[in-house]
């Protein structure tokens, strides 16, 4: 017999089999694993059309994308016959005499930069720097802006404004727009900012007051500050007493001096150029630490226990503990689902402009300090300022890595 609602009913419930229940189990999971495995995918079919792009751009003995032709450039540069060593970024093309004689070095914005438009398109730059990574001087090589426009930009010398800085010192210089060419200034501002910043990250040329050991270290460091935070993991007792020196130690030593951070541009990176494990074997422990403690828990530990911007978040929201901002019931609700909204959206603009730098979309790179995308640093500054009222806002609704590890985690939280 078996028992409904209504009572008792005439046939006993048909047996189900093990096989049987495995079966519904697994088709219910797969169920409500569709739209994670769904973004996953999308995530995939962006990384192999990036890799195809990058596979053209960095072809062996080919010149950078973007590199204008010598026509242009002797606009600029009347002497030069030959545009020579621009076949890898983060370092400066030579531009040569006919006698083959260096004239300049120049970088050249195009190759780095191709989604900042002025009033009429793209604005194309030279940037001269000499062998001190100095900057030299700035000239337009292309542009479909309207003549007055740049002729306002000359006469207010907009161009030299950069003139004598070293690029570390030019990527973070502060220039206002030229009035009455708001949006070509703006576009040559943009330019410069995000071609120097560029080139500072993929520069080969070694820091000097960063030797073997500095890294070294830092490694060193990522691995012994994991410690506290997968011990909080398991112990409620110990995160209790140790919160504040946790979090201090997150932000501090894994953030600014370690620079252990997992990130969209991280995974990107190592997917499609490999794995080093002289420069990378901390961030791999970090992802084994991630998926033990996942399997004994449960619990997406990086994202709640570790993170240096999640951290961050935490210490801002002590500021304001007796201020918090309610929000609408419907409102949370709508946050709830955006994370995954902003992951699938980061691969459909991967996909779509293989050339972006996911690196933009989230405030991880603002503790690197140097070379900061304008807006990594512009969302990291925005969600700590919101902490205060509203506690970790960006990891709850807006971090698109803390959606793929959770996607990745091995079992959910009970």
């Amino acid at each position: 017999m078996r028992i409904t609602r209504s009572g008792y009913t005439g046939k006993a419930a048909p047996p189900v089999s093990y096989m049987q229940m495995a079966e519904q189990a697994f088709w219910s999971r797969l169920r409500s694993s569709a739209p994670s495995l769904a973004i996953v995918a999308l995530g995939v079919l962006a990384l192999a059309n990036r890799h195809a792009y990058l596979e053209v751009r960095d072809r062996p003995g080919d010149e950078l994308e973007g590199v204008p032709p010598v026509s242009q450039i002797q606009e600029v540069y009347p002497e030069a016959a030959e545009v020579a060593d621009c076949d890898s970024r983060g370092e400066p093309c030579r531009l040569l005499d006919e006698d083959g004689e260096p004239i300049a070095q120049v970088i050249f914005s195009a190759a780095y930069v191709d989604d900042i438009t002025g009033y009429g398109g793209p604005v194309s730059l030279a940037i001269e720097v000499d062998d001190e990574d100095t900057v030299r001087g700035l000239a337009l090589i292309d542009h479909s802006e309207t003549p007055s426009f740049v002729e306002d930009v000359r006469e207010e010398e907009l161009l030299a404004r950069w003139d004598g800085l070293a690029i570390d010192e030019a990527v973070a210089h502060d220039v206002d727009v030229v009035s009455g060419a708001t949006m070509t200034s703006r576009a040559i501002i943009e330019t410069v900012r995000e071609t120097l910043g560029h080139y500072v990250e993929n520069r080969a040329v070694p820091d000097p007051d960063d030797p073997d050991v500095v890294p070294l270290a830092r490694q060193i460091l990522t691995v012994l500050f994991l410690v506290p935070g997968v011990a909080g993991a398991f112990s409620r007792e110990f995160r209790r007493r140790f919160e504040t020196p946790i979090l201090l130690a997150n932000v501090i030593v894994l953030g600014f001096v370690a620079r252990a951070l997992l990130s969209l541009s991280l995974f990107q990176g190592m997917i499609l150029h490999g794995v080093d494990l002289v420069t990378t074997w901390h961030l791999l422990v970090v992802l084994a630490v991630f998926a033990a403690v996942s399997l004994a828990t449960g619990t997406n530990v990086w994202c709640t226990r570790i993170c240096p911007y999640g951290s961050f978040q935490a210490l801002a929201a002590r500021v304001g503990k007796r201020v918090r901002l309610k929000l609408p019931r419907g409102m949370n609700r709508l946050l709830r689902r955006t994370r995954p909204l902003i992951l699938a959206g980061s691969f459909v603009a991967a996909y779509v402009s293989p050339g972006i730098d996911l690196a933009q979309i989230e405030p991880f790179a603002a503790f690197v300090l140097v070379g900061v995308p304008v807006a990594a640093f512009a969302i990291a500054l925005t969600f700590l300022v919101i902490s205060v009222v509203q506690p970790k806002l960006w990891c709850r609704s807006f971090c698109p890595t803390g959606v793929l590890l959770d996607t990745l985690r091995i079992r959910e939280q009970r």
